[in-house]
């Protein structure tokens, strides 16, 4: 055991539960920032008189600016102040979605929705990496699952909550809220989270490394598969659905509680079966969910039956296709998963972009073009896990390109 971990996490009278309790809350606000709009684009569309389709742009500024941003900034920030970053990031996310929030225009909107994303980018990795570093190294799986709680509550409460306050009220009145919370928690941040451990990060040449192992990229592109899949029905659920404010947003909710079920069968099935034959199951389930979804609109039971078992599926393989990324190359194995959180932004970013041109044929075209990537995702998935397979003895060309990757990465360090 570390005989200073104590006092790593207890500074000015501060113990670790209340600083890991903030950074939850802190993926928390960022995430259902992030989430939110998916349950508002009808409102907002309406507000500044715009087709559901322009308003998608918006998640997909945020996700690009979020995905380019999150591997510099984690490469560029990673011999700052911790707190500095966070509370930083925490601000820019306030600043942002209040643009957002009173925009005039649909260009005023997208510009709010791009400078929070640069927040977030901020934000997110600084809280999964300081937090396995504030308990023992016995507890750190804990401590990582505490920040953790933060993105699967956004899902199950946060979006589902801020889409029916939009019904209720105003979507501008929505995201004030969250920009409200924000910046109380960047406030909150300053006085119980300070002097956090700075850490290592890979540098910025070696986040490249990954480009040089086959075998990451067809997961990587699988990945930006899957999320493309799954983001394409969750941004368009009401056109997918039929139904707006508050039954929308309790159908949001399924998918948010059906989605932490899905994250706990994943992990148990994992372990007992291994990534791969658990992975393929899962997107095979998602691609089967959203072809059941083609039909969501015609019945809201329907929809609800449907939605949930996205819930379940989306969240099943997302611990599979991360074991699958460290399997096929341990040594790199940050430098995969930095770019593991990069390809899901661009899935996000891909989403609205196909999802307005099939708008307009309905929400049923919308289901079976996510159930389409999907199935797409599960040939690649599946022929990642072949060539990995057959490559695996100690001679095999998986073996050889990784340790081609790790040299990369010691040589670009």
């Amino acid at each position: 055991m570390d005989p200073d971990f104590r006092n790593r996490g207890v500074v000015h009278g501060h113990s670790p539960s209340v600083r890991l309790a903030l950074l939850g809350v802190a993926t928390f606000v960022v995430t259902t920032n992030s989430l939110n709009i998916a349950g508002l684009l009808p409102n907002i569309a309406e507000g500044l008189d715009v087709s559901i389709g322009s308003v998608s742009y918006g998640i997909t500024a945020y996700a690009l600016v979020a995905a380019i941003a999150s591997p510099l900034f984690a490469s560029v920030f990673s011999r700052r102040s911790r707190t500095a970053v966070l509370t930083t990031g925490l601000v820019v996310v306030a600043v942002g979605t209040s643009v957002a929030a009173v925009a005039p225009t649909l260009a005023w909107f997208i510009g709010g929705r791009a400078l929070s994303a640069l927040g977030a980018a901020a934000v997110v990795p600084v809280a999964m990496a300081v937090a396995p570093e504030l308990v023992a190294p016995e507890r750190r799986g804990r401590a990582l699952a505490a920040v953790g709680v933060g993105f699967t509550a956004a899902t199950a409460l946060g979006a589902p909550i801020a889409t029916a306050l939009a019904a209720l009220t105003d979507w501008r009145v929505s995201m004030g809220i969250v920009a409200g919370l924000a910046a109380l928690v960047s406030f909150a941040m300053m006085g119980f989270v300070r002097d956090l451990p700075i850490g290592h990060v890979p540098g910025g040449r070696a986040l490249l490394t990954v480009f040089s192992n086959p075998l990451l990229l067809i997961a990587l592109v699988g990945n930006v598969l899957v999320v493309l899949a799954m983001e394409i029905v969750y941004i368009f659920g009401a056109e997918v659905s039929g139904r707006t404010g508050t039954p929308l947003a309790i159908l949001l909710l399924l998918i948010g509680i059906a989605g932490i079920a899905g994250t706990l069968a994943g992990g148990r099935l994992d372990d007992r079966w291994g990534h791969g034959p658990v992975g393929l199951f899962g997107t095979a389930v998602l691609a089967c969910t959203l072809l059941f979804l083609t039909s969501a609109g015609n019945s809201y039971a329907l929809a609800a039956v449907g939605f949930a078992a996205y819930g379940v599926a989306s969240c099943l393989v997302v611990i599979p296709r991360q074991h699958q990324l460290i399997s096929i190359a341990p040594q790199v194995a940050t430098v995969s998963l930095s770019w593991f959180s990069t390809t899901n932004y661009v899935g996000i970013a891909l989403a609205p972009l196909i999802g307005a041109q099939l708008v307009h044929d309905g929400g049923s075209a919308i289901a079976l073009g996510g159930a389409t990537i999907a199935c797409l995702a599960f040939v690649l998935f599946a022929l990642g896990l072949r060539v990995q397979r057959r490559t695996a003895h100690p001679t095999s060309v998986a073996a050889t390109l990784a340790d081609a990757g790790s040299r990369g990465a010691r040589t670009l360090e």
